[in-house]
C-alpha cells in the first residue's frame, strides 16, 4: 500500500488539528531553537578556512622565525614578506627559511606565476626582492 502526497498532507492536517494548541506552540518554539543550536555547533566545530594564517602559526614557529631573522640580519618587513610568500604558496615559513631547495622551489613557482600573468620576471619587484633575501639567507 502506497501513500500519495495528498494522503500524507491530510494525515498531517488531522494530527495537528486534533492536538492541543499548547503542543503546537511548544513545537513551533523548540524546533527553530534546536535548528539554530545545531547550526551554531556546526559553525563552532568546523575549521575556519578564512582564518588569518598569521594567527595559525604556533608560538614556537614564530620564535624560530624571529631567531632566524635576528641571526641573518633581516628586518621585520623582510620576515613579513617571506611569511606572506610562504602562505601564498602553502609552505611553512620556517621550512622556507631553513631549506634552500624549498626556497628555490618557491622562487620558481613565483616566476611561473608571474610569467602566466604576462609580466616580465626580470622587472617584477617582488621576485627581485625575494632573490635578494635568498642571498641574505643562504649566501648564494
Amino acid at each position: 500500500m502506497s501513500l500519495t502526497g495528498r494522503e500524507v498532507l491530510q494525515a498531517l492536517q488531522e494530527y495537528f488539528s486534533s492536538s492541543s494548541q499548547q503542543t503546537e506552540t511548544f513545537l513551533m518554539l523548540i524546533l527553530p531553537a534546536l535548528f539554530l543550536t545545531i547550526a551554531l555547533i556546526y559553525v563552532k566545530t568546523s575549521p575556519a578556512k578564512s582564518a588569518d594564517p598569521y594567527f595559525a602559526i604556533s608560538k614556537q614557529d614564530f620564535e624560530l622565525l624571529e631567531h632566524i631573522r635576528i641571526q641573518k640580519g633581516l628586518e621585520e618587513f623582510d620576515r613579513d614578506f617571506l611569511m606572506s610568500v610562504a602562505f601564498t604558496y602553502s609552505v611553512k615559513p620556517t621550512r622556507m627559511l631553513l631549506d634552500p631547495a624549498t626556497f628555490a622551489r618557491i622562487e620558481e613557482m613565483m616566476t611561473d606565476k608571474i610569467k602566466k600573468g604576462g609580466e616580465d620576471p626580470a622587472t617584477n619587484k617582488s621576485l627581485i626582492y625575494l632573490k635578494n633575501l635568498r642571498k641574505k639567507l643562504f649566501g648564494s
